[in-house]
């Protein structure tokens, strides 16, 4: 199937005689093509297509080439796999087009691609893959080119519903356990920032298979923002870009020694003051951000009446000697 530009150009070169050459080239092959190939053969001709790209729907299984554009709605985890006594990598995407999706599996090279450059929503062309079963495989002979990159929302501009995002991982919370199905299960959390905000992520699905450290760069696709905070679970992808980690101002990380409470302003008349957790670790004492206060505590609402002193003298002894990491542009040292 010829692209828009392509047809353009084609009707433009021929004028009035397109649709008789159109006809002229399908009786030649004794009403046996399709317009679409007609038009592709006729683009050929005249030095207007190198290639014929075709729509999921149209692949057939006796095609040795296939050359197909779509949006990747979704990839799978990569696989490894040996072959003449060398190790090969294997990655599955989904891609969509105008007439359904198919399964193309990406090999070596293509494959690698999906460790960083290829994402969900992106919009891609592959050249020279060929059927298998009821896929597409995409082969060391094959090209896959980015068409169009999948638009990142910004942290500060999120809306509920699901988002793809990028940044630093600027600190990490205490793990939080909860009870699922009667057996006890780990939440992990963490702050992302991408420069013009930040965020609260939460880890549902195995979260053993997430790790981050302070100053990774990754991106997160298909996060679910609700309350105020990005959700990944078993429809999310959580990609991390090789290489040396980047700096994250005021990060420190260590063993708890000590969490308390400190109530830093009051009203006129000396009463209701705002509590504000502090935590020392090692030799640095900080400020917990704002927001962050319950996740460093392993709690996910303050009960109605208590105060946030109260909670942490009640926790404080499971809490002290248990690593922990966060970030703060004030740190001072006691």
């Amino acid at each position: 199937m010829l692209d828009a530009t392509a047809k353009k150009r084609l009707r433009e070169k021929l004028g009035e005689r397109y649709d008789s050459e159109v006809e002229r080239k399908i009786a030649k092959y004794y009403g046996l093509l399709t317009v679409d190939v007609a038009e592709f053969l006729l683009a050929r001709e005249h030095g207007l297509a190198t290639k014929r790209i075709v729509t999921l729907s149209q692949v057939k299984p006796w095609m040795r080439s296939v050359n197909t554009r779509g949006m990747v709605q979704k990839v799978f985890p990569s696989q490894e796999f040996e072959r003449n006594g060398k190790m090969g990598k294997s990655v599955r995407i989904v891609l969509l087009d105008e007439t359904g999706t198919k399964t193309v599996q990406l090999l070596d090279a293509n494959a690698s691609l999906a460790d960083w450059e290829l994402g969900t929503g992106d919009t891609i062309e592959i050249e020279g893959a060929y059927p298998r079963k009821e896929e597409l495989v995409l082969g060391s002979k094959g090209k896959l080119n980015v068409l169009k990159k999948t638009r990142l929302n910004r942290l500060s501009e999120l809306k509920d519903g699901f988002n793809t995002v990028s940044g630093l991982v600027a600190e990490i919370n205490l793990d939080y356990p909860y009870l699922k199905e009667g057996k006890e299960a780990l939440m992990r959390s963490f702050v992302l920032d991408d420069g013009r905000g930040y965020r609260r992520v939460v880890v549902w699905n195995e979260p053993e298979s997430v790790h981050v450290e302070p100053g990774d760069e990754i991106r997160l696709e298909s996060a679910l923002f609700k309350n105020n905070e990005l959700q990944i679970g078993s429809f999310s992808r959580v990609v991390m870009r090789k290489g040396e980690k980047k700096d994250v101002e005021g990060v420190i990380e260590g063993e708890l020694q000590d969490i308390y409470c400190r109530e830093l302003q009051r009203n006129l008349a000396g009463e209701g003051g705002k509590e504000s957790l502090f935590v020392k670790i090692g030799e640095k004492e900080m400020e917990v951000p704002s927001g962050s206060e319950l996740h460093v505590l392993g709690i996910r609402k303050l009960p109605q009446g208590v105060k946030l002193g109260t909670v942490v003298e009640l926790k404080k002894q499971s809490l002290i000697g248990r690593k922990i990491k966060l970030r703060n542009k004030t740190v001072t040292k006691m």
